[in-house]
This record gives structure tokens, C-alpha cells and sequence, in this order.
């Protein structure tokens, strides 16, 4: 099973919040409300990012996980439950494009 991430068109989707980026900052953080977002940050260029699966079994999400900076299994006892998912469907309708 593989995991990817694809980056978000956050103006699409004014309900998420998202962290100022400066010019000299960099991170990469997780979402504050939810398990399979992510920030990015580098030299004041900021990207939303969500965590997908490649698989077809009915596991359409996955997490980001802080410690590696990367997109792994939705496991349940990982996301806290003061986060929740961000719906799959609405992530598929804003993500950007890569063709």
C-alpha cells in the first residue's frame, strides 16, 4: 500500500485555517484540526498538503505523521480526538492538478 501527498488549493477552501509563512521560515507541521493535512513552508512559500492512499480498498486517506514528515496507514490510536479527517471527497475536488 502506498501513500502520497498531493498539494491542496486552500484559497478553494476558506474554513481551513493556515499558518503565515515568512521569507525566512521553514516547516513542515501537521494540521492543527485534522490527521491527514499538513503545512509546508519554505522561504515564505506556504502549501497545504493532503495525505491519499494509491489503494483502491475503500482507504482513500491517510495520515501525516510529525515524527517522519511523511504519509502513512490511517491509524486510529494516531489521530487524536481532538482532530478529525478532512473529508476525501472535498480534498479530490480541490486538489491541484499535476497535469
Amino acid at each position: 500500500q502506498l501513500y502520497r501527498s498531493v498539494s491542496i488549493d486552500h484559497r478553494r477552501l476558506p474554513d481551513l485555517s493556515i499558518l503565515p509563512c515568512k521569507y525566512d521560515q521553514q516547516y513542515v507541521i501537521e494540521h492543527e484540526q485534522y490527521c491527514n493535512l499538513y503545512h509546508v513552508c519554505k522561504q515564505g512559500n506556504y502549501h497545504l498538503f493532503a495525505c491519499i492512499s494509491n489503494g483502491e480498498d475503500n482507504q482513500p486517506t491517510s495520515y501525516f505523521y510529525q515524527p517522519n514528515g511523511q504519509c502513512a496507514a490511517p491509524l486510529p490510536t494516531l489521530c487524536p480526538r481532538t482532530k478529525s479527517v478532512f473529508s476525501y471527497g472535498r480534498l479530490l475536488a480541490t486538489a491541484n492538478s499535476e497535469i
